[in-house]
């Protein structure tokens, strides 16, 4: 049976990557910080739940061997958005985005890549944002994070690509606004926020979508 690892397992993005891979037949564990959390969406899906922050590789590497296989595939999805001007960002808040968003992803891969390599196959599929293409005013450091994960993802391509292990990235847009209040702080926050499905109405300046870029070795496809 073929294994699947994924980040950020508790979330929305998370359990809907974790349910199609288990209806493919996978074995799956969702690895994310918050164990309440993780722990039900495993039993929801009948996944393997296990708990670790990303961006501590002596967890992560627990983690891995608590699961018991070096996985097929590790689909990189935690991460986080904290939205503000650069200016007004501390530097706290900037430097986190990176650490979870872009550090995080290369602690987790490269655990796993190590095994994927030495067997000569493997996936690592990091998700990214077309904010890292296209960023938007406000979006602080989480845009600089994106774009660096998608460069990541090529490097990873070009130095483990040779050994069997395809690395690729899928730039999501982020969600519509649930509420009325969530459109409004996301409004006044990030005015031409890539990826919001109302950023033609509110913006005054649309933001350009870039087309998706492609490498010989690695894809970024935009979703």
């Amino acid at each position: 049976m073929k294994t699947a690892l994924i980040t950020g397992g508790s979330g929305d993005i998370g359990r809907a990557i974790a349910a199609v891979l288990i209806a493919d037949g996978y074995r799956v564990g969702l690895l994310d910080l918050n164990e309440a959390a993780v722990l039900a969406a495993a039993k929801e899906l009948g996944a393997t739940g296990l708990v670790a922050d990303v961006t501590d590789e002596v967890a992560v590497n627990r983690a891995l061997e608590a699961f018991g296989a070096v996985p097929d595939v590790v689909v990189n999805n935690a991460g986080i958005g904290r939205f503000d001007s650069l200016l007004d960002m501390p530097i706290d808040v900037f430097r986190l985005q990176l650490d979870v968003n872009l550090t995080g992803a290369f602690i987790v891969a490269r655990a796993a890549g190590k095994g994927m390599i030495a067997r000569g196959s493997g996936v690592i599929l990091n998700i990214t944002s077309i904010g890292g293409i296209t960023p938007g005013p406000g979006t602080g450091s989480y845009s600089a994070a994106k774009a660096g994960l998608a460069k990541l993802t090529e490097m990873m391509a070009l130095e483990w690509g040779p050994s069997g292990v395809r690395a690729n990235a899928l730039m999501r847009a982020f969600p519509r606004p649930s509420t009325p209040t969530l459109k409004s702080e996301r409004r006044a926050r990030a005015p031409c926020l890539p990826g919001d499905l109302d950023w033609p109405r509110i913006s005054p300046t649309p933001c350009p979508i870039s087309p998706p870029t492609r490498h010989p070795t690695s894809t970024v496809i935009i979703w």
